[in-house]
């Protein structure tokens, strides 16, 4: 006869109709930013989707990441090209469990991709080798995303136009 070994995991969830006493979880707008492994050690394949993005007057380079949940931009970049911040004193949750420290946010930023003009906000973080990442974020704003990473093109619409 041969044994068997089998791993069971329970979790125990409180029933809906008892009062725990317990805080409601986050909401949406409250939940701890990720940044994905690639974006914050800066990993560039091949595969990868980048697009220059403008800020300030300031020519930078964005990694499209729809595994960060928040946009982020470098540290040192952000006080460099005088974006206006707010001090936000969390931790960013890395996509491998890491967390590192986050600086302040920068809210109502006015970035131009090529002739669009989009408004986001941002957190501070030491990326490795890039200026920004675009993640979640702005990217539920731009409704339905026609994606082809055989080309690294997207597609959507804003404004009754299609985006290119």
């Amino acid at each position: 006869m041969c044994q068997r070994l089998f791993y069971l995991e329970v979790v125990d969830y409180p029933d809906d109709a008892e009062d725990t006493g317990e805080t409601d979880p986050l909401t949406d707008d409250e939940a701890e930013p990720v940044v994905s492994l690639h974006a914050i050690a800066g990993v560039r394949m091949k595969d990868t989707m980048q697009v220059p993005v403008y800020i300030h007057g300031h020519r930078l380079t964005a990694l499209l990441d729809s595994s960060s949940t928040h946009n982020f931009i470098h540290a040192e970049l952000m006080s460099r090209i005088g974006l206006a911040t707010s001090g936000a004193n969390l931790r960013v949750t890395v996509a491998n469990g890491d967390c590192v420290p986050c600086g302040v946010e920068a809210r109502n930023v006015a970035m131009q991709i090529g002739q669009e003009d989009f408004t986001i906000s941002c957190f501070s973080i030491d990326l490795d080798g890039l200026d920004l990442v675009l993640g979640v974020d702005i990217l539920q704003t731009l409704g339905p995303i026609l994606w082809d990473f055989e080309d690294l093109c997207m597609a959507f619409w804003q404004n009754g136009r299609r985006i290119f």
